[in-house]
């Protein structure tokens, strides 16, 4: 199962991390957020879209094994993404500036 950091998203003061709208908004491929015990926390207009759903909050506090039929389950497990703080800091601060270069762009636009 893909997990996510508990915070994922979230900014300091426990708010969503704006940063995370944009780099939603941005993309043009389905991305879908998971909390670590694999509930779904936000999504992109893409995957409303393939989902078929009318909305985000139509999709919200549905599990990530939900939206992957049964047969595909074991599949999809090999491809689980490891949580943030799996990766060493170093990747960690690459991947952090990668987002932040990634909305600065977004903005300027």
């Amino acid at each position: 199962m893909s997990e996510a950091a508990p915070n994922a998203g979230k900014n300091a003061s426990g708010g969503r991390d704006p940063r995370l709208k944009v780099l939603l908004a941005a993309a043009s491929d389905p991305v879908m957020v998971f909390a670590s015990d694999g509930k779904l926390l936000d999504a992109n207009p893409a995957a409303v879209e393939v989902m078929e759903a009318e909305s985000v909050a139509e999709m919200r506090d549905r599990q990530l094994e939900d939206f992957i039929a049964a047969e595909d389950q074991s599949v999809a497990a090999q491809y689980a993404v490891k949580p943030l703080n799996d990766y060493s800091l170093p990747m960690r601060k690459k991947l952090a500036q990668i987002f932040s270069d990634l909305a600065a762009a977004h903005t300027q636009q």
